[in-house]
This record gives structure tokens, sequence and C-alpha cells, in this order.
């Protein structure tokens, strides 16, 4: 600060709130500079006031300053944001940061779990969380539990992560983004009505955040609420046309009665195959999903399918392969590929269902209705048009049950 005329010292004060009662530092110095030890993060106040000769204090001068005591995220130099690279060999580039191994291991880490190396990705996570603990590796370890079936640890850790935010004063697309996670965990546990509560603070946090609009909408979905849910899947969709957003609102119109308008839709997702066919846009995975679940064009999709596992061996790749499988007449192929999807103990009803409907297409009637119960019980609304189908496979299995028994009296 600047020296001030006939002081002789300068009382000092840090506090957590404007008003100065919550005081994290004080202390006196005849220099104009301080070196406070031991704040918290976050957005703190400093206070200045002058001492006299005779020892008198004057008013204080005041103002708001940001304390972080881990190094900033390092700014990006290539690829560019959003940027797809080919190949085994990808070049990246940043600013120099001070402690920037701590960001190389979450990348390491984040790799790892998309690939399906999960030991890795916990190894780098648990090494993360040691270095730099935090929102951005509370969020991971959400991810990784939730894999894992942890469904109660993983919501623990991602509200840590957006408690931690709030703490530091960190807002923005940050904070709802860890707040839509937590949305998305309720709701593939079945709780739409917390889900949509943590849509809505994601909102509140970053105001048209696509990702908090995309859940709103959805949950609308689930309880009924069709036309709300258009009402704001169709604006999201023109101002952002991804796959599923595009594939969902298709959906929506279907089962709202407007044949025209979802094969329009339907029709858009097609084209967006096109484009990816020549453009190689990364989108393998919702396509081969898209033709899978509306049983069309299943050559490209079983392509897009092969494709993707041979990228990456998550779970998810080895799911959407036996789907498509299954939808070409497959069964024992894609129960196999089911059991390797299930093999982590996720708990998505998703999965639950794709292997439920392989085991009927096998004729293993009692373990279909098992993992299609579970699935639907689990979570209900897990599909717009797939639980549907779930409901009426139940039904079907359970006549064919009946019809059994009535067979097999005398």
């Amino acid at each position: 600060w600047q020296p001030v005329s006939g002081a002789s010292a300068y009382h000092v004060k840090v506090a957590r709130d404007a008003a100065l009662t919550e005081v994290a530092w004080s202390g006196t110095t005849t220099d104009t500079r301080a070196r406070p030890e031991g704040l918290p993060e976050g957005t703190l106040y400093l206070a200045v006031s002058a001492i006299d000769a005779n020892r008198l204090t004057g008013l204080a001068a005041q103002a708001p300053v940001a304390v972080r005591l881990n190094p900033p995220a390092p700014f990006t130099l290539q690829p560019a944001a959003d940027a797809v690279r080919y190949g085994e060999t990808v070049a990246f580039a940043w600013a120099a940061v001070p402690g920037a191994a701590s960001y190389e291991l979450a990348v390491a880490g984040d790799a790892a779990l998309e690939l399906g190396d999960y030991e890795a990705a916990k190894a780098a996570y648990d090494r993360l969380l040691e270095l730099a603990p935090g929102g951005p590796v509370y969020s991971r370890l959400a991810r990784l539990d939730w894999l894992y079936g942890r469904t109660d640890e993983a919501i623990e850790w991602m509200q840590r992560a957006a408690a931690e935010a709030v703490r530091l004063d960190i807002g923005g697309e940050t904070l709802a983004w860890y707040r839509f996670q937590l949305g998305e965990l309720y709701f593939q546990q079945g709780d739409v009505r917390s889900a949509r509560k943590w849509y809505d603070e994601a909102a509140q946090a970053f105001p048209g955040y696509y990702l908090a609009e995309a859940g709103m909408g959805k949950a609308a979905a689930a309880t009924g609420d069709l036309d709300r849910a258009i009402a704001v899947y169709e604006p999201l969709v023109r101002r952002l046309p991804r796959p599923e957003f595009i594939a969902f609102l298709g959906d929506l119109y279907a089962l709202s009665g407007q044949p025209d308008a979802a094969q329009d839709q339907y029709e858009a997702m097609m084209f967006i195959q096109k484009l990816d066919a020549s453009q190689q846009l990364p989108y393998n995975r919702q396509m081969a999903l898209f033709l899978a679940n509306h049983n069309i064009e299943l050559d490209t999709a079983l392509a897009y399918a092969e494709s993707e596992l041979a990228a990456r061996q998550d779970i998810y790749a080895y799911d959407t392969l036996g789907w498509v499988l299954y939808r070409l007449g497959r069964y024992d192929e894609a129960a196999a590929l089911s059991e390797k999807a299930l093999a982590l103990g996720t708990r998505d009803a998703l999965l639950f269902y794709h292997a439920g409907m392989i085991a009927a297409a096998r004729g293993e009637r009692e373990e279909a209705e098992t993992l299609l119960i579970l699935a639907l019980d689990l979570n209900p609304n897990f599909d717009l048009i797939q639980a549907a189908e779930a409901r009426q496979k139940l039904l079907a299995l359970s006549e064919q049950a009946r019809s059994r028994q009535w067979s097999l009296l005398p």
C-alpha cells in the first residue's frame, strides 16, 4: 500500500467477511507491506490503518483480495478446446505453471478412465488427492465410485466438490458443472425431485448453462410433462444441435403424438451420421446407440460400435456393441459383451435393461425378469422409449410364464 504521511507504523487485518468480524490474521508493521501466513483460500478482506507517533490509529482502508493456495490451471496452448486428435500420438502444450505436475496427473487419470483402465485411473486420482485435494479430484473420484456401483460415496464426493467451490467463492460454469453432475447422480437413481433441485441450482450458478437446461427438460419428461420438456429442448437444439439432444427431442415428439416433427429430428440425426463419416466427428457411441435403439441401419451401427470398442475398452463400449449385436440377432455374442459391461457393478438402469433384453432373447426368462425389474426399480425413467419397452417385455415374459403353467396342467 501507499505510505501515509506521519505514520510510524500500520495495523493490518485480514478477515473472512467485509465487516471484519471473522479475523483470519492481524499484525503491525513499520513497512508498507505485510506477509500474512496461514490464510484460508477464497475471497478475503484486507484492512490497513496508519498509526502515528502518539500511537493513535486512523481510519482503515479496506479492499477485497483473492487468495489461492494451489497453482492456477495452466493455459493450454494446444490442442484447442474441444479439439479432437486422431492417432496414437498427440502433442500437448501449455504455459508453465508451478505445480503443473498435478494437472498432468489428472489428465493421465482421465485418459485411463475413458480407456477402461479403471485401476490406473484410481491410482492417478488417489495420488492427485494427496497432491492437490479439491473439487477437481473429488468430482473424478465421484465418477469412479459411481462406475463401481458405490452411489452413496459418489454423491458424497460430488457434494464435497460443490461445497468446496462455494467455500472458495468459485462460481460460474465450474460450480454449475458440479451441481449438474449431482443432478445426474440422483436422476440415475430415479430420484427426480432431487435431480431437479440440483439442475435448478446449476442454472442459478451459471444462467443459460446448456447442461442444466438439458437436465431440467429431462426431469420434466420424467414427470410426464412432455410439453414442458419440448419447450426446453426446442431452443436448446437450435442453439446446440448435439446428437443426444436431437435424438431426445425426436423421442419427445414421438411420445407426444407428433410423428412428423419426430421424423425431422431423426433425419437430422442421419445427417449428422453422414457428416460424421466424412469429417470424423467424435460421435461413434451416440450414433451407434441411436441407430440400434431405432433398429435402423444396423450394419452402420455395428461399424460405429466396433470402432468405439477398438479405441477404448470401457464398460459402455462393451455395452454399446452388445446392444447392436442384440439388434442383429447375435445373442450369444451380445451376452458376453453385456457381462463385461456389468463387470464393475455399475448401477445404471440402461445396462440392466440391455442385459435383460439379451437374456430374454436367449430364453433365460428368470434372468431377464430379474434384470428388467432391477432396471425399472432403479430408474423407471432411464430412457423415454426404452423404459416403455422394458415394461412391455416384462408383461410378455409374465404371459409366457402363465401360458407355460397352463400347458403343464393335466
